[in-house]
């Protein structure tokens, strides 16, 4: 933007520049990506929420600013350019300043370092097809995860109980060796209980995930609650984003 504002191709190009970001309502996201799939934009200022869930697959170039932390972020953030055989360039800006060192006659001396994550490789560039995959992690006793697995997997195959135990499934494993040993606690009250036509207790999907639990069941947070950040002008209010109540909790806050 800088660039092009010294060149005075500002006006030029900024009717044709988006700015991306997690929060949009499905409205806005929708409009966003329709620009994106119709070649309607020359520009996209994104943070990392552009890294998963679109395929825009006619991006030129991509300028990411520092290194990203792992090796899946860095295949998908430099993925989103040079598909379909497409010639593509990808530039890093890494901060590099030098230690500062701020002197005080009433205090200590505080020194002021850039990334130290972008300075390993500003020497050694060749470390950043070796970064690390990063840890998977699954709270798998989370009981609202649980039942929303629960609820996808009864819709595949009805889950059976005999003699107050779970039935062992297809292939001589259990369903409470994926579930855990609490597993009918969950299925009780939360998935519908049926008998099958040999006289055993199952359990399917509830109503309220029909007709396709997976489509019920969001993967990007695990509250269906949203917030929606409004401010209020003299032309009435506008909403800035929506964010799930877990997140809420931690980011908005009152000025």
């Amino acid at each position: 933007m800088l660039m092009l504002k010294s060149k005075n191709k500002w006006n030029f190009y900024k009717d044709k520049t988006i700015l991306y970001r997690a929060g949009y309502s499905s409205e806005q996201r929708r409009k966003f990506e329709h620009l994106m799939f119709t070649d309607s934009v020359d520009l996209i200022i994104s943070t990392s929420a552009l890294e998963l869930g679109i395929d825009i697959g006619n991006l030129d170039a991509v300028v990411l600013v520092g290194a990203p932390l792992s090796d899946a972020q860095f295949k998908q953030q430099v993925g989103r350019i040079g598909r379909r055989f497409q010639s593509s360039y990808c530039i890093i800006v890494l901060d590099g300043k030098p230690p500062i060192v701020e002197t005080n006659a009433n205090s200590k001396p505080r020194t002021y370092t850039g990334d130290i994550h972008d300075q390993k490789f500003i020497d050694n560039p060749e470390l950043i097809m070796k970064l690390p995959s990063g840890t998977l992690r699954i709270e798998s006793e989370n009981d609202v995860v649980k039942i929303a697995h629960l609820q996808c997997a009864a819709f595949e195959h009805p889950i059976l109980v005999v003699n107050e135990s779970v039935e062992f499934d297809i292939g001589g494993v259990s369903d409470e060796y994926y579930f855990g040993s609490n597993l009918e606690t969950h299925l009780t009250g939360n998935l519908l209980e049926d008998i099958n036509s040999d006289g055993k207790k199952q359990f399917v999907s509830s109503l309220d995930y029909k007709p396709w639990p997976a489509l019920k069941t969001p993967i990007r947070n695990i509250n269906d609650d949203e917030w929606a950040l409004v401010v209020y002008n003299n032309k009435g209010y506008e909403i800035l984003e929506e964010v799930d109540i877990v997140r809420a909790s931690t980011s908005l806050y009152e000025v």
